[in-house]
């Protein structure tokens, strides 16, 4: 593992220890990523969600992601993809990371011709 990605580890294992102790009164734990994009950037992120016993909810930043757009001109829709690529390496990565159990997976994406693209349909 190359140094950037340890250190990335490093950041998500803290999280691990806390939900450690509260692993008991939970009732439920999930990952939500989202990846968007504009002309100049695109990114992602991921929130951990956990449902405590008394049905309230928590939700908190885990990691975010965010590098310029390429110099190459690329279209919208492509760097739309490229963000909703990014949350789902990001949220996988995040869940080998935390080592606990996490019950649901969310990625999203607002793009209409990403959702299609990822669909493999036609819009």
């Amino acid at each position: 593992m190359d140094n950037l990605n340890q250190r990335r580890a490093a950041q998500v294992r803290w999280l691990k220890v806390a939900m450690d102790n509260m692993e008991a009164a939970l009732d439920g734990s999930a990952l939500h990523a989202f990846g968007d994009a504009s002309e100049t950037a695109y990114g992602a992120v991921v929130y951990l969600v956990v449902t405590e016993e008394d049905h309230s909810t928590i939700s908190n930043l885990v990691m975010a992601k965010s590098p310029v757009a390429p110099l190459k001109k690329m279209t919208l829709p492509r760097l739309e993809l490229m963000a909703a690529q990014m949350a789902a390496k990001l949220i996988t990565f995040v869940r080998d990371a935390m080592k606990i159990r996490i019950d649901r997976l969310t990625c999203c994406t607002h793009g209409k011709i990403t959702l299609c693209w990822i669909k493999g349909s036609s819009f």
